[in-house]
């Protein structure tokens, strides 16, 4: 007996050959086939009723149930299909083999009323039907922690629950559909928040959560942190107590606040709002800021304490307010600096590229030759006195009056001895 799931239709195909099936057996295949990948992310195809012990070694009959619009596919051939064990549909009225057309197949169905075997318990179940998250959705889900309540064919609605339904199961990730307030409730260290996209999940940190160490993905982002914060794939809005790993975010309206006397390094983000530019509040002192390969425009404010800021940028613009009044800040890359600090504060652009400051370098690069080409215009264009019996000629500037150059004709006609006059 072999059997191919297809989660996508709901079908169970039966191997070519096989003309038994033992539903206790299929139960078990199934549901070595649940635990195997993301495969619990289908709905489930079979449930069961019974089996309790009625004897030492003896336990009550078990019936089956395939549900969810689960059905068994015969293999492409004539045969007469045998199945032992009792095998029926929820709801009721169906049959559980669906037809071959073309073929005929005749199913005989062996029942009984005691089984000797025990069956994989419903816990297990249960544990593989979550998927490793508890999915939310607060729109659409379900109050309460007993099962099915936070897996995802039925989510649950609020933050209090999912984490009664977490740590009971010892889950550590949370799957938001839509938009959530992670409520003050509860004890969140170290676990992950992760939403549709950051367009489609809003996840809203109450000031009051215990969110230390936890990791953010794929959703827009604010409220309040409690510091060591991982964030990755998201949008960053109004966000207080920012530090920790913020990687690949946008950076959309609003002020990131830094806090909790740690750095905040910011690799591979940028400016998201093509109206306004994000503004990053160092919280005063105490914290460092580190931002690798930024694009887009930032504003820099509320920093007097002399821990450093090191900024990279791919192609972008930093502007420091007049609050940032002390520390070392080091701006490289490309980009422009509108830099209107004030008091102690130390920048250093000196490994910064931008048009200008390109431009500049060019010009000291090429001054020479510049240099050698402007005495050739003026040769060609500008007054040219020549005094035929010394040979003495002299070249005057634009106004026609002031000497340039002066110097002497050869004798195989070059002129000689040019030297400013």
């Amino acid at each position: 007996m072999a059997y191919v799931f297809d989660g996508v239709n709901k079908k169970i195909q039966l191997t070519s050959g096989t003309t038994f099936v033992e539903v206790n057996d299929l139960y078990s295949r199934w549901i070595e086939w649940l635990l195997t990948s993301d495969n619990s992310k289908y709905p489930l195809a079979l449930r069961n009723v019974g089996g309790d012990p009625i004897s030492e070694v003896k336990n009550l009959g078990v019936t089956f149930f395939l549900v969810n619009g689960w059905r068994i596919v015969p293999q492409s051939a004539d045969h007469r299909l045998t199945i032992e064990g009792n095998l029926v549909t929820d709801p009721s009225g169906f049959s559980p083999i669906d037809t071959v057309p073309g073929y005929s197949i005749i199913v005989e169905y062996s029942v009984s009323n005691l089984v000797d075997s025990t069956l994989a318990q419903m816990p297990e179940i249960e544990y593989a039907s979550f998927g490793g998250v508890v999915t939310i959705n607060v729109d659409n889900g379900v109050p309460g922690t007993a099962f099915p309540a936070g897996t995802p064919q039925q989510p649950v609605n609020n933050f209090t629950d999912a984490l009664v339904i977490a740590n009971q199961r010892g889950f550590t990730t949370f799957f938001v559909i839509g938009n959530a307030e992670v409520a003050s409730f509860g004890d969140y260290t170290n676990m992950v928040f992760i939403g549709e996209s950051c367009h489609k999940s809003i996840l809203n940190i109450n000031s009051n959560a215990i969110v230390p160490k936890c990791e953010f993905q794929d959703a827009t982002i604010i409220g309040t942190l409690d510091g060591m914060a991982e964030l990755k794939n998201c949008k960053i809005g109004n966000l207080i107590y920012i530090n920790g790993m913020i990687e690949k975010c946008l950076l959309g309206d609003g002020v990131i606040t830094l806090g909790g006397g740690e750095e905040a390094i910011f690799l591979d983000c940028w400016c998201g709002s093509p109206n306004s530019v994000p503004v990053i509040d160092c919280g005063g002192s105490g914290q460092a800021l580190s931002m690798r390969n930024y694009s887009g425009a930032v504003k820099i404010r509320n920093k007097t304490g002399a821990e450093p800021i090191s900024i990279t940028l791919l192609a972008g613009q930093v502007e420091l307010d007049e609050t940032v009044t002390n520390g070392q800040i080091y701006i490289c890359g490309n980009g422009v600096v509108i830099n209107n600090s004030e008091g102690a504060a130390v920048v250093d652009t000196t490994d910064l590229l931008n048009p200008d400051i390109i431009s500049d370098a060019v010009r000291a690069e090429l001054a020479p030759e510049l240099s050698r080409v402007d005495i050739v215009k003026r040769f060609i264009a500008n007054r040219l006195r020549i005094n035929k019996e010394t040979g003495a000629w002299t070249v005057y500037a634009d106004d026609g009056t002031t000497p340039l150059y002066t110097g002497t004709i050869g004798d195989d006609g070059t002129f000689k001895d040019r030297v400013p006059a």
